[in-house]
């Protein structure tokens, strides 16, 4: 007589029912994202000083190719981080992108939080090169946090006087800028898809990313025996018998 198979447990088809949902979730939040990321990027090359915006009162044209809340949008990322903010759009899409494929297993906090810093560091060294307030950009080139965090560098730049506060101020905007770029692109992930050179190995730190593109030229892979039970069981195989 043969036998039935046994029911599925329960709390098994619980799990695949919550582990489904939740892909379904990043797929949604992915694509929600992707297109924001589309939509600020839109809206803040479109920018136009004359549409309405949360600093202007302006009348009901609006040129922003998003409408008005495309103009509002990009007023409120330029008085924030000025220019810096085109920074952000990258950032969205590839957060955007990890949730739509599944790669999301180690968490985007610590690479939003990098990246952040990178975005805030730009934004204070463009502040300190150049913060003076223009028509089109109510805070300057760096937004009110850039404009807000360089005021020691006025003063310092105020003590030395001349052409040595100039070279400060010049030197300081160059060093915040390149470490801010530096920490926004790590945070990206793009430095793990290269091309592995002769000889050269893949370095501790990009155990970090768990989506590595990296390429051997030539490269053939070995193959890994699948073994089962005690390892001591393979050491007894391999062993030869000494001829007597």
């Amino acid at each position: 007589m043969a036998s039935r198979g046994q029911p599925q447990p329960t709390h098994e088809w619980d799990g695949i029912f919550r582990s489904s949902l939740l892909r379904s979730g990043h797929v949604v939040a992915g694509i929600a994202l992707a297109l924001f990321s589309l939509i600020l990027l839109i809206s803040l090359l479109t920018f136009s000083a004359s549409d309405p915006s949360f600093t202007t009162a302006a009348g009901a044209d609006v040129g922003n190719w998003m409408g008005r809340p495309g103009a509002y949008l990009a007023s409120l990322a330029l008085l924030l981080v000025g220019w810096p903010a085109l920074m952000l759009v990258p950032m969205a899409a590839r957060l955007a992108w990890r949730w739509i494929v599944g790669r999301d297993r180690a968490g985007p906090q610590r690479r939003l939080s990098i990246g952040l810093i990178g975005v805030l560091l730009t934004a204070i060294g463009v502040a300190t090169w150049e913060n003076f307030p223009t028509r089109e950009l109510t805070a300057g080139w760096g937004g009110m946090i850039g404009m807000v965090a360089e005021n020691p560098v006025d003063w310092l730049a105020g003590v030395a006087g001349g052409g040595f506060g100039n070279a400060i101020r010049i030197l300081l905007a160059i060093i915040l800028c390149c470490i801010g770029i530096v920490l926004w692109w790590r945070s990206l992930g793009l430095k793990s898809i290269r091309v592995a050179l002769p000889g050269r190995t893949a370095s501790d730190d990009d155990a970090d990313y768990d989506d590595q593109d990296v390429v051997s030229p030539g490269a053939k892979a070995r193959p890994t025996r699948i073994t089962g039970g005690d390892d001591s069981d393979d050491d007894d195989a391999q062993r030869v018998e000494p001829r007597r």
